[in-house]
């Protein structure tokens, strides 16, 4: 913890010497790491000394995430070296209004760049929370702090007492058939898993991937979700890089992965191709290829293009009869193959063709790419039952 009455929270050689001896503790005990952040960095003054002594630590920081958990809570200023050692721990919770995170404050941009920048649009906790997703909770007061990280640590405690979920809102009613309608896809999660188990993290950031703790018959998980909502539920650049930091930590921990998907593919244009989509894409591919932990993907109605890493990713492969797989929509598809302005006879014929193609679940099950196609009021007992035959910890 940073004691912000002292040098403004600032570490140096000797704090820094403390941090490392703290870590090669938690190193040997696998203990998790909580930071109450609250530091303008690295100690200036000590030149050479205080870098040298951040380095060492933050060798310390990377190699005990492979051990345990780190959290942080921003109460003040984050700054600097502090940032750093913030971001690169698992997950930053920040209080509205009070707290800030950057490298450079206003004063050194100021000094260094001629901008005159406020302080919330530098690195304020609604800037992290939706535009940077460096933070994952954004917190009322201070005092919701200690509750976010036990909440949080909770998921990595011993298997719990199984519970029924609380609600019993009959999931037919909450998946459109229509796969241009949206639809609020935590009202399924909550219909799914245990209740009152659900912990969503980073929920501002690329919010068409949503990203959940949960407990399914006792067993705490990590959920990815497609969110139809928001862009069709398509994968972009700051969702691929959301949902692959995600399934690291979940396979550093044990936590079994369960994939709901609902996606339209991944967003195309010049734009995200420019900012490395394609890199960014194959990350996520590569983590889900990494994972060892047991895997279930959940197909409710479709899953196109690139974005098939979301239910490809896992070895058991469930969809409800709603389900679609296919390399592209069958717009898309129709124009690459008669162009924009096509004969409505040939465009009749070839969506006839595509439908009994991709048409539905049972053709990609016939195919061996969904393992069983459930009904919508089995989803909970048949992901269930998966995870049990599966997880053999």
């Amino acid at each position: 913890a940073h004691d912000s009455t002292v040098l403004r929270g600032a570490v140096g050689e000797a704090g820094t010497h403390k941090l490392c001896r703290l870590y090669d503790w938690a190193i040997r005990e696998s203990a998790p790491v909580i930071t109450l952040a609250d530091s303008d960095g690295a100690r200036v003054p000590e030149g050479v000394h205080a870098v040298a002594g951040w380095t060492t630590a933050f060798e310390r920081i990377v190699a005990h995430r492979a051990c345990a958990p780190q959290l942080t809570v921003v109460y003040g200023l984050c700054v600097g070296a502090a940032a750093y050692a913030a971001t690169l721990g698992d997950f930053v919770a920040m209080v509205r209004d009070q707290s800030f995170m950057f490298l450079t404050g206003p004063t050194v941009t100021g000094a260094m760049t001629g901008e005159t920048v406020d302080i919330k649009d530098l690195g304020g906790a609604t800037l992290h929370a939706k535009i940077t997703g460096a933070c994952h909770a954004v917190l009322p007061n201070e005092a919701a702090g200690p509750a976010w990280a036990r909440r949080l640590l909770s998921y990595l405690a011993p298997v719990t007492v199984e519970a029924e979920p609380a609600r019993q809102t009959p999931l037919t009613t909450l998946i459109p058939v229509n796969p241009r309608r949206g639809y609020d896809p935590r009202k399924v999660l909550d219909a799914v898993f245990d209740a009152d188990s659900l912990m969503e993290v980073g929920a501002g950031y690329a919010a068409s991937l949503l990203t959940h703790f949960a407990r399914l018959g006792g067993r705490s998980v990590a959920v990815l979700t497609s969110n139809p909502s928001v862009r069709a539920g398509c994968l972009d650049i700051q969702s691929a890089l959301k949902g692959t930091r995600f399934l690291r930590f979940a396979e550093a921990h044990g936590l079994p992965v369960i994939t709901l998907v609902d996606t339209a593919g991944f967003i195309p244009g010049a734009e995200q191709e420019r900012g490395g989509v394609l890199l960014h894409g194959a990350e996520l591919l590569r983590a889900y290829a990494s994972l060892t932990v047991p895997t279930l993907s959940l197909t409710l109605r479709k899953s196109y293009g690139g974005a098939n890493v979301l239910a490809g990713g896992s070895r058991h492969r469930l969809a409800l009869p709603t389900a679609v797989s296919a390399p592209m929509g069958v717009e898309a598809a129709s124009r690459i193959a008669l162009g924009t302005a096509p004969d409505p006879e040939a465009l009749t014929a070839f969506r006839a063709r595509w439908a009994a193609t991709y048409g539905d679940a049972w053709s990609a099950a016939a195919s061996g790419f969904f393992d069983a196609v459930i009904p919508p009021a089995a989803m909970r007992s048949a992901l269930l039952s998966a995870l049990r035959a599966m997880d053999t910890r």
